[in-house]
């Protein structure tokens, strides 16, 4: 685990690491959740053609890694203006993803990423939301702890022909540090 990370844009060339991080964290995190056969068979590879197509500029979005101190790739999150339909995206950011590396869990590098996100929203935005898979307790808890509330909308998520059910949260801007 490294002593220090710095939080800073993503490039084109972070997209294998953001890959290896995404993979890793989905292996981990949704084990359980989703069927250990499908997770073993993740490859990083398929998810860095996403990730090269993302930080291509294909994404309204914008993103963000944490990087350890020999520039390894451990943890990243992207944000941008909410893709519902009941909700203006002139009002709203979305949090599209946010994931650490299992190895460097519970090490602050996720709510580090999330208050550096949380410093790009335009100033104008009232609110920003996310959606978690209802079953994914760790995930909520992380949300919660920073003042995240559920706002009663769900979804059903196709993963890969896998169905599992999302919940909204959101949260008014701007956020303070110690939520």
């Amino acid at each position: 685990m490294p002593d220090s990370f710095v939080i800073r844009p993503a490039q084109l060339a972070d997209s294998e690491g953001i890959a290896r991080v995404h993979t890793s964290s989905w292996q981990s995190a949704y084990r359980g959740l989703l069927p250990d056969e499908w997770l073993d068979v993740l490859r990083w590879e398929d998810r860095k053609l996403r990730w090269d197509a993302i930080l291509s500029g294909a994404s309204k979005g914008k993103s963000y890694v944490a990087a350890n101190d020999q520039n390894e790739i451990v943890g990243f999150a992207s944000i941008g203006p909410s893709r519902d339909e009941d909700t203006s995206p002139e009002e709203t950011f979305e949090l599209y993803a946010i994931y650490v590396s299992p190895d460097y869990w519970q090490a602050g590098i996720g709510s580090a990423l999330f208050f550096s996100m949380a410093e790009e929203i335009p100033t104008n935005i009232a609110w920003f939301s996310l959606w978690v898979l209802k079953d994914n307790i760790r995930g909520r808890s992380f949300y919660e702890r920073r003042g995240f509330e559920l706002d009663g909308a769900t979804k059903m998520a196709d993963i890969d022909g896998h169905q599992l059910e999302e919940v909204r949260y959101r949260i008014p801007l701007p956020i303070r540090q110690e939520n």
